[in-house]
């Protein structure tokens, strides 16, 4: 029984610190949301919002300017979800960045 409430207890706390980090990222709290969106990770069990987590961090480095780091994260969130178009479209855009700069 122990496990069980210790495994409920865990995904309702990275759903809640996700939620944190999605606000936060919506208020431009981006280094703040960072630090959420990576908590909620540390509590990830390669479910369904893990691909999530993933996509937001990726989105909050992007937003901060840090490509290669959301390139790195787009990534891994598309090892989930491959055919995620919003991604896919997303790190589209980074190498573009990436390239153009340069």
């Amino acid at each position: 029984a122990l496990k069980l409430v210790s495994v409920q207890a865990m995904k309702s706390w990275e759903a809640t610190l996700y939620n944190i980090a999605h606000s936060l990222r919506k208020l431009k709290k981006y280094q703040m949301a960072l630090k959420y969106y990576l908590k909620a990770r540390s509590f990830s069990n390669n479910n369904k919002l893990s691909f999530t987590i993933d996509l937001g961090i990726g989105y909050t480095y992007h937003l901060l300017n840090n490509i290669h780091k959301a390139i790195e994260y787009y990534h891994k969130a598309l090892s989930k979800q491959p055919q995620h178009i919003i991604t896919n479209d997303l790190l589209k855009i980074a190498f573009e960045e990436i390239t153009y700069n340069t």
